[in-house]
């Protein structure tokens, strides 16, 4: 099946910014004022490859997340190739997926990852660099190879 190949995509960026505006958007009027809503994952890094889609992390206090969590599940499909737990939980909707995490928690990675993926060259070309190897891949040797890469990094900031 096609949408089991990893593929990298072109996108154009005003493409992503609707996408994401409108996303949060919606997003801001559903959840409580305490949510923070964060563009991640490579549409969100200027010059990173991306197979398309816009990835939002909703960050929460622990109190807030089992509301949240409800809510989101009214209006996206769970995201069942990811964990779900007390912490965190996934959805994904067409070219979009959506992050739900406490913050503060251990998987509480998306903006530290993006962060320093935007603010160093040479980690965003190793990055680059993995995406396009892994291109052909099954999904899920791309995000085998992609977690331990994305761990290797938040390993050596600590």
């Amino acid at each position: 099946m096609q949408e089991d190949i990893f593929t990298i995509r072109p996108v154009k960026q005003e493409d992503i910014t609707a996408a994401y505006a409108d996303a949060s958007s919606f997003l801001r009027h559903l959840l409580p004022a305490e949510a923070e809503i964060h563009h991640v994952g490579s549409t969100s890094i200027p010059g990173s490859i991306t197979k398309g889609d816009v990835d939002i992390c909703v960050r929460v206090p622990p109190f807030l997340f089992a509301l949240c969590d409800q809510e989101l599940a009214k209006h996206y499909p769970r995201n069942n190739g990811s964990p779900h737990t007390d912490a965190f939980a996934s959805f994904s909707k067409g070219n979009m997926g959506i992050q739900l995490v406490v913050a503060g928690s251990d998987l509480d990675v998306f903006l530290a990852f993006r962060d320093m993926l935007a603010a160093n060259p040479a980690l965003l070309a190793q990055y680059n660099t993995l995406k396009q190897a892994c291109e052909g891949d099954p999904v899920p040797v791309y995000r085998e190879k992609k977690a331990a890469f994305i761990e290797s990094l938040l390993c050596r900031k600590s």
